[in-house]
Formats: C-alpha cells, sequence, structure tokens
C-alpha cells in the first residue's frame, strides 16, 4: 500500500539527505532558499525545519540563521543532553526490547535521550535517520565486512557494537564470551553422564558468535571423549530460530536421525521451537532427553518445562555498554574498549541426567 507523506514530511526527508551531506557547523540553507529550490510554502518549510531542529539534525540561532550542529566537546556537556542512536535489526527478537530498555534507562540516569532505529537485516546498510552524538549496533547475525565498518567511520560520532566479537579490528565492543559458553555447555551436558549429544543452531551460522559457541561446544565434547553434532538448521538472517529448529528437529525426528540424549540451544527463543517438535512427537523432557538453552532469559521460566540455560547478567552487561558510550562522549581517547563476559547458569527443569531406558523409549 502507497504511503501520501504530509508535504512537510516530504521536504523534511530531502533536508536531511543534505543535512547528512553538510559538514559541522557549516550554515544551511535559508527559508527563502528551501521554498525556491524545492517550490514549496513558507508553511511546508518552517514545520519541515521546526521536526529538524527538534530532532537535533539543524540548530537555528535568532537572527543568524540554521547551522548543522557542532560536533559535542570533551567533557561533561559532551554526555549531558547527548543523543545515543540505538541501530536494531528489523526481525523480532525478545532481547532487542532488553537492550532498548536498559539503555533507555542509563540514558536516563545521566540526562542523555535514547532513540532507536530499524535497519534492513538483510542488506546491513546502517544509515543515520537523524542527528546523534553516539551510536550503538546491534548487528545482524553475519560477518561484518571492512567496507561497513569504514562507513560507519564516517559519521564521526563514538560507535559501540552490542554482543559481537570483531577480532582485529579497532571497534568498542561488549560481547558474550563465546568460546566460555560452548564449552560450559557441552561440560553441563557431560557431567551429567550424557554421551550422545548436539548442539543446536537455529541462527545464521556465518555470525562469529555462533560459529564460535558451536565449535567450542564440538571440541571441549570430543577433548572429553564425547561424540558431539553440530545440527544446523540453514538460518538466513531474518528468519525465526524457533521456526527454523522446529522444522529441522520435526524433520530428523521423522526420518530417524534424531538419537541424542542432550542438546544445547545457542538461543533460548531456539529452545522454544526444540520443545515444541519434542512435544508434538512425545519425547519427554527432561525424561527422554535434556535441553539446555544459551541467553539465560527471564522467559525461559515459562517454557514447558522451564529451560536450564546460560546466560547473562543484562543490566550488568548493558551497563558496561553505557560505559563505554559515556567514556566516547566524555573525550576518553586510546585504545579500542572490548569486554567479553563470562556466562553464568540458570538452572531450571529441563535437564536432568541421563538414563540408559531413554534409548529403549525413542
Amino acid at each position: 500500500m502507497k504511503i501520501h507523506l504530509h508535504k512537510h514530511e516530504g521536504l523534511k526527508e530531502q533536508l536531511m539527505q543534505k543535512v547528512s551531506e553538510a559538514k559541522a557547523g557549516e550554515k544551511f540553507m535559508s527559508v527563502r532558499e528551501i521554498m525556491k529550490k524545492y517550490q514549496v510554502s513558507q508553511l511546508t518549510v518552517d514545520k519541515a525545519l521546526e521536526s529538524l531542529c527538534k530532532d537535533g539534525a539543524l540548530v537555528k540561532y535568532n537572527g543568524h540563521g540554521i547551522y548543522v550542529p557542532e560536533k559535542r566537546a570533551p567533557g561533561l556537556e559532551g554526555v549531558k543532553g547527548a543523543r545515543l542512536a540505538l541501530a536494531i535489526p528489523d526481525f523480532q527478537c525478545i532481547f532487542f526490547t532488553y537492550v532498548m530498555n536498559e539503555l533507555k534507562a542509563n540514558c536516563e540516569r545521566v540526562g542523555m535521550t535514547l532513540h532507536p532505529f530499524y535497519y534492513d537485516c538483510r542488506k546491513y546498510s546502517i544509515a543515520l535517520p537523524f542527528h546523534a552524538d553516539a551510536l550503538c549496533i546491534i548487528p545482524v547475525p553475519v560477518q561484518i565486512q571492512g567496507s561497513e565498518l569504514a562507513e560507519l567511520e564516517k559519521l564521526g560520532i563514538p560507535v559501540v557494537f552490542y554482543d559481537t566479537v570483531l577480532t582485529g579490528v579497532a571497534v568498542d565492543f561488549v560481547c558474550v564470551d563465546d568460546e566460555l559458553g560452548g564449552a560450559m555447555g557441552a561440560d553441563y551436558l557431560m557431567k551429567r553422564g550424557h554421551k550422545k549429544i548436539a548442539v543446536l543452531a537455529a541462527e545464521p551460522m556465518a555470525a562469529p558468535s555462533i560459529t564460535l559457541r558451536s565449535k567450542t561446544f564440538k571440541v571441549f565434547s570430543e577433548m572429553n571423549g564425547v561424540e558431539a553434532d553440530i545440527i544446523d538448521c540453514g538460518t538466513l538472517a531474518g528468519e525465526h530460530s524457533r521456526l527454523k529448529a522446529y522444522e529441522k528437529v520435526t524433520s530428523l525426528i521423522e526420518c530417524g536421525n534424531f538419537n541424542y540424549s542432550g542438546i544445547f540451544c545457542l538461543c533460548d527463543d531456539a529452545a522454544m521451537g526444540l520443545l515444541k517438535a519434542l512435544s508434538d512427537k512425545g519425547i519427554r523432557v527432561p525424561d527422554d532427553i535434556s535441553v539446555v538453552g544459551f541467553d539465560g532469559a527471564a522467559a525461559g521460566a515459562f517454557y514447558n518445562p522451564p529451560l536450564t540455560s546460560f546466560g547473562i547478567d543484562y543490566p550488568e552487561f548493558i551497563g558496561e555498554l553505557f560505559n563505554i558510550i559515556v567514556k566516547r562522549l566524555s573525550g576518553v581517547k586510546g585504545a579500542p574498549m572490548q569486554i567479553k563476559m563470562r556466562p553464568h547458569l540458570v538452572e531450571r527443569e529441563s535437564a536432568s541426567f541421563y538414563k540408559e531406558e531413554r534409548r529403549q523409549a525413542l
């Protein structure tokens, strides 16, 4: 369905393109110049400029004209009143809401404002739709390319990545220690006597975090004499992990190729799809098979059965990320700030010790 914008909204979009091409501190077109260039009324121009100034994309000085904002000077003034943009992939994930709420609370605490926006996860093209003083990115689950990082550097503002590993690249990020997480998942199942285990990857395998967790799970298991498989659901960026997990596991069960006593899911969302597939096929959790997730989401307590999972302390995680943003806005320079958070176990009811009679039941 075609959406018809009001004239001032259409003009605002055109002017925003001009703002993005202008230099910081540069004087912008006057009202008369805009009216002549775009053939619109003064009322339309006034509304468009008012909206751009409200968004922080332009600054109006009475008697002096309209300007593109200067970069903020280091110090406290670089934090108070600062606008933090949050780039979110345009697909559903409960953790995006967690991140947004925690960042908003942190911003309000120091007098900043949070401005979330969505980007096309299939293109991985992040263009700021408004003025911002810093940018936090929730990346899509694929490997980030050097050209994409170069485009972000052109923004001229601090950029911090949420939960992604960018080795050998001079960027700021906070992430989970995925290698440790994969090893912890394998160790948990093995200590409970499971000898035939697998890791369920219902997220794109191109994602660095998914690759690290799955490979470490397999290597750690086999170093300890336990056979381990990687079940790749073939998920692409933007596809729903719970649905892909459900379809893949259902297919394996129907083909007679699902004879595991323990499964480690690389995210809790995938575990939801797995639990549904097992339930539909009459396989009991944890009596017939143990299921362990990764995220430690509070929602896991409402799964059937409640999900045992490895996760992180999200307020602490977001706090570390926000501290980096504040330091950069305050003028702190130097080496990249890169933090890895240790996962912790959230033990519930979906995993138990191995039972020999389980093989006869399946």
